[in-house]
């Protein structure tokens, strides 16, 4: 192609107005050439308000493939937001918080009811299970992907 462009980006910058469509495949040669002019001039000057829309397009653009490189990622699991992760965190910790919170209390309540160290032995293994067992639930359920929100 003589301007180097593709059909395509004629199409579009026919579409942008910076000359006419083509009719039935066929440019009409001066305004056309017009166009072209006029955009290859713009497009390289930022200062002319066309540069600066072209330039502020461009941006825009950038930052939308940007954004979806994010999406793309985050979606796939690479990043997570990280909202997300502090609630996950919340979820997995909050049980120790309140284990470690109320230990005292529980550990000295079996323990002071039992008659023989093999009788405080046997609650402290029951605590210690009912928490472990309490502990893997919540971790559980924090590290299990939640179903897509609609």
């Amino acid at each position: 192609m003589l301007t180097g462009l593709t059909d395509r980006r004629h199409r579009q910058l026919a579409k942008d107005g910076w000359f006419s469509p083509p009719i039935k495949g066929q440019y009409i040669l001066v305004p056309t050439l017009q166009g072209l002019f006029r955009y290859y001039r713009e497009r390289g000057d930022a200062e002319s308000p066309r540069g600066a829309l072209l330039k502020a397009q461009q941006i825009g653009q950038d930052l939308r493939n940007r954004l979806r490189e994010m999406e793309v990622r985050t979606a796939s699991s690479a990043l997570v937001p990280i909202d997300e992760a502090h609630e996950v965190i919340r979820v997995a910790f909050e049980p120790l918080k309140t284990v470690l919170d109320t230990m005292p209390l529980s550990l000295a309540a079996r323990i002071a009811g039992a008659d023989t160290p093999e009788k405080s032995r046997l609650h402290l293994q029951a605590w210690a299970t009912a928490t472990r067992n309490m502990v893997a639930a919540a971790l559980t359920k924090a590290a299990a992907p939640e179903p897509p929100k609609p």
